[in-house]
């Protein structure tokens, strides 16, 4: 059976936008201030270059975000490692209203496979599946 990879899959087969969406053949309409771009975000989180475990070869790198319930903090699973940030959200005058997001604490898993998902739990408690 003929196989190929992503990339030359990606590039023989490329997808296209045929039309955007609409409802009864009316273009829909976009809330306010959308479509968003790269790059004018209000803060982000720089992972950096992520290398794949080699027990995973030609899976790419993947993160789950899971936020605690009162929104102050963030988790982000980053190959085999769990990375907490504590999120501040200022007044409209403060900091341009710009959340403030800070590593708290890197727990590490120390099995050397991938985190797959974590997520906060009842009174902050955690919860993982590796």
């Amino acid at each position: 059976m003929p196989s190929m990879s992503s990339q030359e899959y990606f590039a023989k087969f490329r997808p296209e936008l045929q039309h955007d969406f609409g409802i009864d053949g009316k273009p829909a309409l976009w809330f306010p201030g959308h479509p968003k771009q790269w790059g004018v975000e209000l803060t982000r989180i720089d992972l950096g270059a992520q290398k794949v475990p080699p027990d995973y070869p030609g899976a790419s790198t993947h993160h789950h975000l899971s936020t605690s319930d009162d929104g102050r903090l963030l988790s982000v699973t980053v190959g085999p490692d769990i990375h907490v940030y504590t999120v501040h959200y200022p007044s409209d005058s403060e900091n341009n209203g710009k959340p403030q997001i800070q590593l708290k604490q890197i727990l590490r898993s120390g099995h050397g496979g991938r985190v797959g998902f974590a997520e906060f739990g009842l009174r902050g408690f955690w919860s993982a599946i590796v």
